[in-house]
């Protein structure tokens, strides 16, 4: 079995892009969020809905509708994108984390993103 190399951790807020070997992401939008606030006790953990654009280097565009599960039980980390090569993209978190008391703008969001290549 194959193991993963780390190349490069990226965090970008609403708004803003990276790019990253042949490829440009930038995180578009938090679609929704319903995860339950962290000073609230909630039946269901939620989620996040974000939106990514990928734009490869031969100029398509791709905008990528990724969930972000909150429960403890399902804490594998959405594949954004997988490559034929074996480049992963993968979601780390998305903060801040709500609060039952504040409502939080999109630009105040963060998206976690991992890259990972096969070995």
């Amino acid at each position: 079995m194959a193991q993963d190399e780390t190349l490069e951790k990226l965090q970008l807020k609403v708004g803003e892009s990276a790019s990253t070997l042949d490829m440009q992401l930038q995180f578009t939008a938090v679609v929704m969020d319903s995860r339950c606030p962290s000073d609230a006790q909630c039946v269901m953990a939620g989620w996040a809905d974000v939106e990514v654009l990928l734009i490869t280097a031969d100029g398509e565009k791709q905008a990528l509708k990724v969930r972000i599960d909150a429960s403890e039980q399902h804490m594998i980390h959405p594949i954004v994108m997988e490559r034929a090569d074996g480049v992963r993209i993968v979601v780390g978190k998305l903060t801040p984390y709500p609060l039952s008391t504040v409502q939080f703008a999109d630009r105040e969001y963060c998206l976690e993103l991992w890259v990972y290549e096969d070995q």
